[in-house]
């Protein structure tokens, strides 16, 4: 029944509100999203206590919050805090060095003579970032990308706005990217809960669809910019 998506989709706006309105950052986001996973799950324990109570036969109420679920959910953040941790250290460490050898001024140098100006520069960067995010995850990219192009869009006159309209465009095109076979990352997490009839050819055919919606919305925004204009001064009051 659609009535079941209710509650993941109030959760979701829940985080998403809270980052919009400013109430939390995004890495406190987590914490609001946590707290709203707790909640909801007392309220469905409690509604399945009383349809119980009226009769009903086909749930059996059970409390899965236990030490053992407890341990493992803490397990798992610790790791992915550690790589996102790793991955910041490496980074930064790259980035400096990267900065001391020079390289960022001849990147930039490279970068602004393509020609074509702003124009020029983004579609070298949307198909760079396209191709890595073939074969890495977001938080490399990020990492590595953002400060090799950022020195560049400075030389170039990005203002404040157009480099959150590059941003937008970066997360629509490494959701293209992900999503694209026979590589992308999301096709793999897809495979691994997939049915054992559903072959891997199957869900790269089924992705594609989905890569030329993202696609027409990629050109849709970088023909149109006021629309991330317009979502900025909305959603930043």
């Amino acid at each position: 029944m659609l009535i079941a998506i209710v509650p993941i989709v109030v959760l979701i706006l829940g985080v998403l509100v809270s980052i919009f309105q400013g109430i939390a950052t995004p890495s406190e986001s987590g914490a609001v999203g946590v707290f709203g996973a707790l909640a909801l799950t007392g309220l469905n324990w409690l509604f399945d206590r009383l349809l119980m109570r009226e009769g009903a036969t086909h749930i059996t109420p059970q409390w899965r919050l236990s030490r053992a679920a407890a341990v493992q959910a803490g397990k798992s953040t610790a790791s992915v805090v550690v790589l996102v941790m790793t991955l910041l250290f490496s980074s930064t460490f790259f980035s400096a060095m990267f900065f001391q050898l020079g390289g960022s001024d001849q990147t930039s140098e490279w970068l602004t003579s393509i020609g074509g100006g702003k124009l020029g520069f983004v579609l070298v960067a949307m198909v760079a970032v396209f191709l890595l995010g073939i074969n890495l995850e977001f938080l490399e990219i990020t990492f590595i990308v953002v400060p090799i192009f950022v020195p560049a869009m400075e030389v170039l006159g990005f203002t404040q706005d157009e480099k959150v309209w590059f941003a937008v465009m970066m997360a629509v095109n490494l959701n293209m990217a992900f999503i694209s076979p026979p590589v992308g990352f999301s096709l793999f997490y897809l495979q691994s809960v997939a049915p054992p009839e559903v072959r891997t050819a199957e869900i790269h055919k089924g992705a594609i669809p989905f890569m030329g919606l993202q696609s027409i919305a990629l050109v849709i925004l970088g023909v149109f910019p006021g629309i991330v204009y317009t979502s900025l001064e909305l959603f930043s009051g």
